[in-house]
């Protein structure tokens, strides 16, 4: 007779392989979350940048209203843009598994 050499337990191999998936789950709507938050960082914080730098160059009076006008115009888009991508997030982290 021969016995098994490795010992094979699948329950415990199974739950690794739940607690594995749980992490990858966690940290893939972390990062969800995480992207977000940079990307509206970064473009609210690049807005800011331009216009300061056009205060500097172009002077008070000159360039800043057209540029205020346009930063008013991409926060409108920016807020669009992150509801929207927030909503499709929640659609996909909420559907059902087939």
């Amino acid at each position: 007779m021969v016995k098994n050499v490795v010992p094979f337990d699948a329950l415990e191999m199974a739950m690794d392989s739940a607690r594995a998936a749980i992490a990858i789950e966690l940290i893939g709507h972390g990062a969800r979350v995480l992207s977000l938050s940079i990307r509206l960082f970064g473009n609210v914080f690049g807005e800011e940048l331009v216009l300061a730098i056009l205060f500097f160059l172009a002077g008070l009076y000159l360039a800043p209203l057209p540029m205020m006008l346009l930063g008013l115009f991409t926060g409108f888009i920016q807020a669009f843009i992150f509801c929207l991508l927030s909503m499709m997030y929640f659609a996909g982290a909420m559907e059902h598994a087939h």
